[in-house]
């Protein structure tokens, strides 16, 4: 080991190392130099981290120092490993939550678990077949048959499936039936389960045993590792002389792990506390630590649950947590005349020394082309998409990926979206999906991007089935909304985007329509201002989708020459007058919206040629359709939608009688 000493190191700094060093019955050799001394050290260098060597005063840096866990520190690697889990990538910039009961206790129980947490937006649902239990009387799991029970559930909701597993004779069987295996902290040392876990290639989580250093646990790992590369590290605490509570959360190891080592670590703030009042502080403490993901208790009705139900969140308390953590875990979106000159800074300070691939609207660069080569590095690979909705689709987007593989970009990549909702949506899907997902900027330069396509991190593509039916979520990097470029919009366009604003005025607090409608009076003359949406939707996104159930038909119903925005205003038209006659909207509301779409020169009856048979046929293939049938969002009044369904439980989108469906599409004159 070779400890390089600062300039400006002094001889008590060195004395105190010499001293250290022969303490630990090390041998060691001083080495001057011009500007720094070296001190080169010989003997068993296992007892300590480079960690502890390199905070020592007046050590700059550390080398040569052997770790003994050599599978899992990120020594000789470029990058760090990422597991796909859905649409997200653990150990990127997601935050993949793992939710669900302690147990999976019947298959009602687990189904019921499992919509829930599809209904917030969440892909993977915690649910344990095997309990290992204190008592030999407490509930011990289903066993084998509760694998097959997670396979069945995952095939009807389409949620992922994550399991503990206890015995080597079952983490083949379970490696077939669930999409992550877990090994829990007391079997953290069963060295024949690590080793069984290693010869399967499914993604396994080792829990870090109560009563084990950061090194043995990293050892741990290098079981598994010698043949599964996918392995997650959890801390779920350790048990100290605080009866407060049940463990201590470590969240010093969090940012130890991250720092030794290349393999995503989460946290299980649930078995820490003990206590579900403590979860969402520890949850976030986890996350503010640099946890990649959560593994966190929620159960449909914890007072019934047969394990674990003290440290078991109610469904509302964790719908509220999943909101403060998509806060902490927001993104910078930055509007105004000059937003693009922060770019530079942005891409220096986040992603130094990467690839950078701009992805850009043929049209977009030709008017501002030479505005975005200002700003972006000399090496950065540009690719143009053809304008128009045509390039929205899987041979485009087929054709971007094969030219960036062709180049040979790697996961240091960065893509930057540049262009209105098209090609948004169509990088950041590229995006989501290139090696399993790299960062990604959207700089929208339309007023529809901008409100709309950039924020909130829906990407996808067209199919001849309908629009937007294949894609991700995915929320980029940044956004980067210049204000500048809507100087040059054409009025049409510039309307495609006043229809998305006032839609979001619509569902959202009531005062804002006074507001758009001042911003609108102004916009439509200078063309040069631009409402920022909200992108944490805390799970609501269905909210969003007011007028384009409609819209979304309009648009198929007229091959895509229905622009956009144009679709949505007129099926906010058609909409609002449904809620009315579902009798949930007063006439004055649906008379004040009509009026205020009309007046900014929005359409409100679509094109002569549309269809109304080819408008019916797409809503049965809308993708918030369920089971063939359509749902809309249902206006209460202007700023608030309706929120339950007839049994009081959260909902966004409704099922409506045809006679209701009826009379909106006979307000548009279908």
């Amino acid at each position: 080991m070779v400890l390089i000493l600062n300039q400006w190191a002094t001889q008590q700094d060195m004395d105190h190392l010499t001293r250290l060093i022969e303490e630990k019955a090390l041998e060691w050799a001083l080495h001057p130099g011009e500007v720094r001394n070296q001190i080169h050290v010989l003997g068993d260098l296992t007892q300590e981290t480079e960690a502890f060597w390199r905070t020592q005063p007046g050590v700059q840096q550390v080398y040569g120092l052997a770790k003994p866990y050599k599978l899992a520190n990120k020594t000789h690697r470029k990058s760090n490993t990422q597991i796909p889990i859905g649409s997200q990538q653990l150990g990127s910039e997601d935050l993949v939550i793992f939710g669900g009961p302690c147990a999976l206790e019947s298959e009602e129980q687990g189904l019921a678990s499992a919509l829930m947490l599809r209904d917030l937006g969440l892909e993977i649902m915690r649910a344990s077949a095997f309990k290992p239990r204190s008592s030999p009387y407490s509930f011990q799991g289903l066993g084998v048959d509760g694998l097959h029970i997670l396979k069945r559930i995952r095939e009807r909701t389409g949620v992922l499936v994550e399991t503990e597993v206890m015995d080597v004779r079952d983490v083949e069987t379970a490696a077939e039936l669930v999409d992550v295996i877990r090994i829990g902290a007391r079997n953290m040392q069963n060295f024949d389960l690590l080793k069984e876990a290693g010869l399967v290639q499914t993604p396994v989580i080792l829990k870090r045993g109560m009563a084990n250093t950061i090194r043995e646990f990293l050892l741990a790992t290098e079981y598994i590792l010698q043949g599964n590369p996918n392995v997650i590290l959890c801390e779920r605490g350790i048990r100290s002389f605080e009866t407060a509570y049940r463990n201590t959360l470590d969240v010093g190891a969090i940012a130890v792990l991250k720092q030794e080592t290349h393999l995503p670590v989460i946290a299980d703030p649930s078995h820490s506390a003990g206590n579900k009042t403590l979860v969402p502080a520890l949850s976030l403490a986890a996350v503010a630590a640099g946890a990649d993901g959560l593994l966190i208790e929620v159960h449909p009705d914890p007072s019934v649950a047969l394990s674990d139900g003290d440290q078991s969140l109610y469904p509302h308390q964790f719908m509220n947590l999943m909101g403060d953590l998509r806060k902490d875990a927001s993104y910078d979106i930055v509007v105004g005349a000059a937003a693009l000159d922060g770019l530079p800074a942005f891409l220096g300070e986040r992603y130094p020394q990467r690839r950078i691939a701009a992805i850009g609207d043929a049209e977009a660069l030709r008017r501002h082309g030479d505005r975005l080569s200002a700003v972006l590095p000399e090496r950065t690979l540009v690719l143009e998409v053809p304008s128009g909705e045509d390039s929205k689709s899987r041979a485009e987007k087929a054709r971007l990926e094969d030219e960036l593989l062709s180049r040979r970009l790697g996961r240091d990549t960065v893509i930057v979206g540049f262009g209105g909702g098209v090609v948004t949506d169509l990088a950041g899907f590229v995006a989501a999906t290139y090696l399993r997902g790299v960062p990604f900027i959207a700089v929208p330069t339309t007023l529809l991007a901008a409100v709309d396509a950039s924020v909130g991190g829906k990407t996808g593509i067209n199919t001849a089935h309908g629009k937007n039916l294949v894609g991700v979520f995915r929320q980029p990097a940044a956004v980067f909304a210049d204000t500048g470029f809507l100087r040059t919009l054409p009025e049409p366009e510039f309307l495609n985007g006043v229809a998305e604003a006032l839609k979001m005025a619509a569902t959202s607090d009531h005062r804002e329509t006074a507001t758009l409608t001042r911003f609108i009076a102004a916009a439509v003359r200078i063309k040069a201002a631009v409402v920022a949406a909200d992108e944490r939707e805390s799970g609501l996104r269905e909210v969003l989708n007011f007028g384009h159930t409609i819209g979304h038909g309009l648009e198929h119903a007229t091959d895509y020459r229905l622009a956009h925005g144009a679709a949505v205003a007129i099926g906010m038209i058609a909409e609002s007058r449904m809620a009315r006659a579902a009798g949930f909207l007063e006439r004055e509301a649906e008379d004040r919206l009509h009026t205020l779409i009309d007046a900014v020169g929005l359409p409100i009856r679509p094109p002569d040629e549309v269809e109304r048979g080819r408008v019916l046929a797409a809503l049965g293939g809308d993708k918030k359709a369920r089971g063939g049938e359509p749902r809309f969002v249902m206006l209460e009044a202007i700023g608030r939608v309706r929120n339950r369904d007839g049994r009081g439980r959260a909902a966004y989108s409704f099922p409506l009688p045809a006679g209701v469906v009826d009379s909106g599409l006979a307000a548009i004159g279908l």
